[in-house]
This record gives C-alpha cells, structure tokens and sequence, in this order.
C-alpha cells in the first residue's frame, strides 16, 4: 500500500516473524549464541521464557534455520504444540520419515538412534511451548531423558510465553532434571534503543537514512510499546498506512496518538502479576530444584 510512496521495496513492519529482521538491540544475538552452544552441549532441555510480543517466535525461526543450513543437526520444528501425545508422536514419526505402521514409540527411538549413528545431533524446537498438554509434555521430557552412548536421545527447545496463566501449574509439574535444564530469558528493547530498531527495519526494507519517524514520534512509540517489538511494529505500521493516507512524508508524535487510539492490545501494564508470578516459578522450578 505504502511502499512506494515511502521508497521501500517490503514491508519494514510486518507482523510474521522473519529472521532477516531479527534486532540485535536487545540480547537476541547472545540468546542465539546461546542456543547454538545448547545444541551442541550435553544438557537435554533448554527454555527460552519471554512476554508477547518480544520476538520469541523471530528467534525460533531464525534457529531453525541456522540449525537446518548444517547436516550435523536434525531439527523437528513445531509452532503450535497444542497436540495430544499420540500426535506428538506422529509428528516425529512423518518428520523423521516413518513408514505407518505400529509401535510407533519404538520406531522413533529407533530412528533417533540412528541419527546419533550417522554423527548428527536431534532436536526439537517448540514455539508457543506453554499450550503443550501435560502429557505431551512429559512424553518430549521423557524422550529427552533417554540417552543413546552417552548422549542425549533428543534435546528440546522450548519457546514459552510467560504471560500465560495457564502455564504456570502445567510447568510447575514437569519433571526436569534441573541440571540438564537451561533457562533463556528474552529481555525487551531499552527505550534508548527505539530510535535504531525503527531505522534498522527501515533500512532493511529499503528505505534509504532520510527521517521518516520524527523523534515525538519515536518517544511516544517507546513508551507505549514497552519495548515489544511486536507492539513497536504494529504501532508504525498503522502510523505508515495514515500518513500515506494524508500524504504526508514525515510521521509525527500525532500520527502515533492516532494509532495508539485504534490498537486495543496496549496493556495498561506492561507486566501483569502473574507475569513475575511465573517467571519465578520457573526459576525456582528449573534453578533450584523442586
């Protein structure tokens, strides 16, 4: 709609994640760092908690990518986990290319043996792990337990959303060995930092150093949005679709108020309680045991 009149050639704002625009201003690229030294460790399950909206999901797909561009990994990918056991086994039975037939548990194993066989590393990536069922759950944790010559059958990661109640009893009930178990905080954008996330998206959709945000604009952006990214784009994303409306060519702090008006998922607190509630569940949970 916009692109042209603002001399772009994608959408520098878009609400599917996509690893190209993954921001390196909040402690992203350490996470990832982080996750590629997990998968080559000797732990079996690494968590990766944040609230909505911060670009959990953006970092899951780039992992996956990363771990797919290397034969050494096999990834089992999965963005809604929301699947009984028997599903979940079916999953990594097409996934590891399977034949149906019975005793599908066995086969899996098998097959994840195998890999560990041919020098290569399983894994599963899980995103939005939070909705994963308690016996689905405990069938991933159970796998993971399993070792094959001294390794990890299967190694986990799980992307889990910390500002959902219903998690929290679920994940307080998983049986983790808790020195197996690395927990990954996502942490959000300093409101310093909103200024270079905006012109980083910008840039990356083409749009050449010229200011298209006024800094009004950018203070307001940073002080609703919390720093989620997500709240961040969808704010400027609106702000773009008016101004290119108005023809205008600079978006000020009055543009943004108008968006802000017309988007219901600003939070009037940008942590509710039970947000802390679990986060220190799964420290206690995961860090020190049960």
């Amino acid at each position: 709609m916009y692109l042209q009149h603002f001399n772009l050639v994608r959408e520098p704002f878009s609400l599917s994640p996509n690893p190209k625009f993954l921001s390196k201003l909040n402690n992203s690229a350490a996470l990832f760092n982080s996750l590629i030294e997990f998968l080559n460790s000797d732990q079996r399950v690494c968590i990766v908690k944040g609230s909505t909206g911060i670009g959990k999901s953006t970092l899951c797909r780039k992992l996956l990518k990363a771990a797919n561009l290397h034969k050494r990994y096999f990834t089992i990918g999965t963005g809604y986990p929301k699947i009984s056991k028997s599903e979940f086994y079916q999953l990594l039975r097409e996934q590891l290319e399977l034949a149906e037939a019975p005793k599908t548990k066995k086969r899996v194993r098998n097959a994840l043996k195998s890999l560990h066989t041919s020098n290569r590393h399983p894994a599963i990536i899980v995103d939005n792990a939070e909705v994963l069922p308690e016996k689905t759950l405990q069938a991933l944790l159970e796998l993971t337990d399993r070792e094959h010559k001294g390794k990890k059958l299967l190694k986990s990661v799980l992307f889990i959303n910390t500002e959902v109640e219903s998690a929290v009893e679920t994940w307080s009930r998983a049986q983790i060995d808790t020195q197996q178990c690395r927990i990954l905080e996502m942490s959000a954008l300093e409101r310093s930092h909103t200024s270079s996330y905006v012109k980083q998206r910008l840039r990356l959709a083409g749009r050449d150093e010229s200011e298209l945000f006024s800094p009004s604009a950018i203070d307001l952006i940073a002080k609703v949005s919390g720093g989620r990214p997500r709240l961040i784009n969808i704010l400027a994303h609106k702000a773009m679709i008016s101004a290119y409306q108005q023809d205008l060519n600079v978006i000020d702090d009055e543009i943004i108020d108008q968006a802000i008006r017309d988007t219901e998922c600003i939070p009037s607190q940008p942590q509710a309680t039970f947000v802390k509630n679990i986060g220190l569940a799964l420290s206690r949970r995961f860090a020190h045991g049960r």
